[in-house]
């Protein structure tokens, strides 16, 4: 028996080694007869492809974000094997995929919570494995309070009840295009009488 065309068996029917991928084996027969057109014969090579194991590996990337912002880039380590897909999960919804075959992927979270990202791994034949999953923790975003406002003058009547009289306040830091109102209600500081308070 050969490997590569180096000797390496014995004589035997049988040949068993712990190959390497695309080692090529090929056999040489030899033949007792004294007139034996060619001797020796070397049967067809065999090649041997060796696929390991399927490894879902770990991710890693960051830990805490704030929302508005972007995963960074996760990173799948130590898998064997094609990423087939990644997928996500917020708080205790769903797996849903995502259409990335790279060991990296980033996106910016579309709501505050717990989001879990994981890699579908598949080595040759073996069965298909998901890695570990990293958890990112999406947390809410401070909105600024900008602009001014006015209230209305009012006959003293023992309350703090304002009435606005014009309003200009605008928030600021809006996520895209995330929809956000804002409600005001003016009270003085007290039920005193008196003025520019």
């Amino acid at each position: 028996w050969m490997v590569n065309g180096i000797n390496d068996g014995m004589n035997s029917a049988i040949y068993t080694y712990t190959p390497d991928n695309n080692d090529e084996i090929t056999c040489a027969l030899t033949s007792n007869e004294p007139c034996a057109p060619v001797s020796p014969v070397i049967s067809n090579v065999v090649t041997i492809i060796v696929v390991s194991s399927t490894v879902g590996g770990t991710i890693s990337g960051a830990s805490d974000i704030i929302y508005g912002n972007t995963t960074g880039i996760m990173t799948l380590n130590e898998y064997a094997g094609t990423v087939l897909k990644w997928q996500k999960m917020v708080d205790s919804g769903s797996w849903t995929d995502i259409n990335s075959t790279t060991s990296t992927y980033n996106e910016i979270p579309t709501s505050a919570g717990t989001w879990q990202y994981r890699a579908q791994v598949k080595s040759g034949t073996c069965s298909k494995v998901f890695s570990a999953p990293l958890s990112i923790i999406v947390l809410p975003k401070t909105l600024t309070i900008g602009g001014t406002f006015t209230a209305s003058n009012k006959e003293y009547d023992g309350t703090v009840v304002a009435t606005i009289a014009s309003n200009e306040l605008i928030l600021s830091a809006i996520v895209g295009s995330d929809e956000v109102s804002l409600s005001t209600v003016a009270v003085f500081a007290d039920n005193a009488v008196g003025a520019t308070k």
